[in-house]
């Protein structure tokens, strides 16, 4: 019996452990408008824009200046992408689930400041093709 409710138990035990040392913490990602988010963007202090799609929807058109950092490769490319994880950060997708997600784990890997604003069809505001934003630096 006793090797029944260890076997029982311990398992549990090393999940319960295990989703505590990963879990995101989503309580320090504060949730904002797209008019709430442009504000903050077009404002006095520096802040990154990460668009958490794939590159193929990236290009189609996204946020001008936004950091392309896809939600499938963030915890390896963050560090990279985004290395002061003091600097304000705020992300976005197209429907807002994947920005959330994206929100929720830069916040548990240490991002200080992180922002979700959802969607990109909920911006109604200036949005480029990543061919567009070239021929701009080239001019």
């Amino acid at each position: 019996m006793l090797k029944f409710l260890l076997l029982a138990v311990v398992p549990l035990v090393i999940a319960v452990l295990a989703m505590a040392f990963t879990s995101h913490d989503s309580s320090r990602v504060r949730k904002l408008t797209a008019a709430q988010a442009r504000e903050i963007i077009e404002g006095p202090g520096h802040v990154i824009v990460v668009d958490v799609r794939e590159a193929d929807a990236y290009d189609a058109g996204h946020i001008p200046g936004a950091v392309l950092l896809p939600l499938s490769r963030l915890s390896r490319h963050a560090p990279i992408t985004l290395p002061d994880k003091s600097v304000p950060v705020l992300v976005y997708s197209e429907t807002g689930s994947s920005s959330a997600r994206a929100a929720a784990q830069l916040s548990g890997m240490g991002y200080e400041d992180v922002s979700d604003f959802g969607g990109l069809r909920s911006w109604s505001y200036d949005v480029v093709t990543t061919e567009q934003e070239e021929s701009a630096e080239r001019v």
